[in-house]
């Protein structure tokens, strides 16, 4: 029989269910969460409701007293034309409290040529710090080019595990296409 965890009788072992909630603990600081998108994207026309990406969920696993994760996302674009539809979008969770701050680096909306020179960055003061519900959206430019934007911020889980999701829409409604591309990937690592 064993003792408290990590005192050990003497002449005794330590059961396997022992020492998990260790192990578990242990693993959520070397195991990122990620999810890649599939084979095929998501395209979306003539709308400006943002809804979920289904693909571009995470689970944040709350732990015993909350945790702090920081993310990268990175999205693949692409428009059927330049400066049209473009894309907008938010991260809305559910299952618990969560605080929740992103920036985007991508290209400018506001510039019509949707060409790699128009990459701007927007001030890190500029995406949600939401505690219960999404309010933001962040807005990129798409061109005919595949681009990346990439996004980055943190999650911190407070009552429960966090199911986080990618909501966007076009920023502003077009017959053009505004698509995320197979391949975009969201990954988090847990840092506190």
């Amino acid at each position: 029989m064993a003792g408290a965890l990590g005192q050990a009788l003497a002449g005794n072992f330590i059961l396997a269910e022992d020492w998990q909630a260790e192990i578990d603990e242990a693993m959520s600081w070397a195991r990122p969460l990620q999810v890649i998108k599939a084979a095929t994207g998501v395209t979306r026309t003539s709308t400006t409701t943002s809804t979920d990406d289904s693909e571009l969920t995470l689970t944040f696993p709350l732990g015993t007293s909350g945790r702090t994760y920081e993310f990268e996302m990175g999205l693949l674009l692409l428009s059927d034309a330049n400066a049209a539809g473009d894309w907008r979008g938010r991260i809305a969770w559910s299952g618990g409290d969560a605080s929740v701050r992103w920036n985007v680096n991508a290209l400018d909306p506001a510039l019509a040529s949707g060409g790699g020179g128009d990459f701007t960055a927007t001030a890190a003061n500029s995406g949600s710090l939401d505690t219960t519900t999404p309010t933001d959206d962040l807005a990129v430019g798409c061109s005919t080019t595949a681009t990346l934007a990439r996004l980055t911020g943190y999650v911190v889980t407070s009552t429960a595990d966090v199911v986080a999701t990618l909501q966007w829409a076009q920023l502003a409604s077009n017959a053009n296409a505004t698509s995320v591309l197979a391949g975009s990937r969201w990954t988090a690592r847990r840092i506190a």
